[in-house]
This record gives C-alpha cells, structure tokens and sequence, in this order.
C-alpha cells in the first residue's frame, strides 16, 4: 500500500513539472532591475519583463516577493490583491 501511494505521489510531482500558468510572455526583451531601480519613474504604467533570482517571497498569500540580479541588486514586487486591499 505505502509504495502504491508513493508511486501515486510521484506521478502526481511529475506531471506538476509539466503544467504551466499564466499566458506567454508578450515581451521579447527583459528590463535589467539595476534600470529599473535607477530610473523608476521611467517605468510607471509600462508593462516590463525583468529577470532573476526569487530571494524571498510573502508565505501567507505571496502577496509580495524580491527579485535579485546577478549583482544583487533587488526589487520587491507587490501583487495587487483586493482581497486584502493591496496595491501593486
């Protein structure tokens, strides 16, 4: 029964790899997070793509998380939630 349930569990974790959210991604080129931070208002009311290494993230409803380059220069993105009254 435990290696019925384990093969059950894996197949599950594995086809989980698989799936993908959310649409594609329109843009072709991403915006450097050191240019964003340099110039923010720059940015206001664009829809930009950034690339990087997720460094924390909200553990009750990832409401928020931080977004690292390769420097370490990092970026918190707030998710608007109007559940919760957040703004993005």
């Amino acid at each position: 029964m435990r290696l019925l349930a384990a093969f059950a569990a894996a197949v599950v974790l594995l086809s989980a790899a698989d799936s993908k959210l959310g649409k594609p991604l329109a843009l072709k080129k991403p915006v450097a997070i050191a240019a964003l931070l340099a110039r923010p208002v720059s940015y206001v009311g664009k829809t930009v793509q950034v690339t990087g290494k997720i460094t924390a993230v909200c553990q009750e409803m990832g409401c928020w998380m931080y977004l690292a380059d390769d420097p370490g220069r990092a970026a918190k993105k707030r998710r608007l939630d109007p559940r919760r009254g957040a703004r993005g």
